[in-house]
């Protein structure tokens, strides 16, 4: 009798094992990148999906759950980052009186959101509606003030020769 492996058991084992690494692959690619690369790119993958001009787009800042809903995706912030606050032209929504807040919209405008990193950092989020485009930034306390400021009075240019990207 002879030993070894015939050349039908050989494919077998191979294919169980392409199988397997094409499964778990995936997530040994992304294992390295952190929560925030993570959280950035979501964002941006539901923004962009959602660009229409004809339909309206939701976007939500839920307080209460530290996340940003995009339509129907709901995207949670990085972990030690808390939102508190959502910035619209003329309105500036916080976490200390709103649980959630929603805005329907169709027409251009930009949408701030600021998240606290830590006593002295700040996290923006800077979203071009209907377009989708997104700027993610991390502020000290006064540029955080400033992003603030500006958003909420329609100044968005004012805050581009601000703080230059």
């Amino acid at each position: 009798m002879k030993k070894g492996f015939s050349l039908l058991e050989l494919v077998i084992v191979l294919l169980i094992i392409s199988l397997a690494t094409a499964v778990t692959l995936p997530a040994f690619v992304n294992f390295g990148s952190s929560s925030q690369e993570n959280f950035e790119n979501r964002l941006k993958t539901a923004m962009s999906s959602l660009f229409s001009f004809s339909e309206a787009i939701e976007l939500c800042a839920d307080f209460k759950k530290n996340a940003i809903q995009v339509g129907e995706e709901e995207i949670e912030l990085p972990a030690g980052k808390e939102l508190e606050y959502m910035i619209l032209p003329g309105k500036v929504v916080s976490s200390e009186i709103n649980s959630r807040f929603c805005i329907s919209s169709k027409k251009l405008e930009a949408v701030g959101f600021l998240a606290k990193e830590s006593s002295e950092r700040y996290l923006s989020i800077l979203v071009f509606l209907p377009s989708g485009e997104v700027t993610i930034n991390s502020l000290s306390q006064g540029e955080g003030e400033t992003f603030k400021d500006k958003i909420s009075k329609g100044r968005i240019v004012e805050w581009f020769s601000f703080f230059s990207y």
